[in-house]
């Protein structure tokens, strides 16, 4: 595949705080995909504490 053609990772954050919720965030995908809605809720509420809500 042409390397303008491929889509480009994003860049890791800077912010070990951002790491954290976006890795949060993809295990909460995939807990939902998997239908794990009782992890998928727990991920929610981490997500939730990370970002200060």
């Amino acid at each position: 595949m042409p390397e303008a053609a491929r889509e480009s990772e994003p860049a890791p954050a800077a912010d070990p705080k951002l790491e954290t919720e976006n890795d949060l965030k993809a295990r909460l995908l995939d807990a939902i995909a998997e239908e794990r809605y009782e992890d998928a809720a727990k991920l929610r509420d981490k997500i939730k504490s990370v970002k200060g809500e």
